[in-house]
């Protein structure tokens, strides 16, 4: 991914939960960026649920991202 141009941005709280809210691990998921959208907030991953049931095992992952050129080499 790097190759590609892509960089990695990490949550700082666990997005794994084991489809039980367990959260026994770091972070497990990345938003990926390039130089023309880089991140200015987050990502942070949003734990809300709709009653008993969460909508999958990893919490979803939001970022505010600013989009732009790339600086020219």
């Amino acid at each position: 991914m790097q190759d590609a141009g892509l960089s990695l941005t990490p949550a700082q709280a666990a997005t794994f939960h084991f489809n039980r809210g367990l959260n026994l691990f770091g972070a497990i998921d990345r938003v990926l960026h390039d130089c023309a959208s880089l991140p200015t907030h987050g990502p942070v991953a949003l734990r809300d649920r709709s009653g008993r049931q969460f909508p999958s095992d990893h919490y979803p992952m939001l970022a505010q991202i600013r989009v732009g050129a790339c600086a020219q080499p």
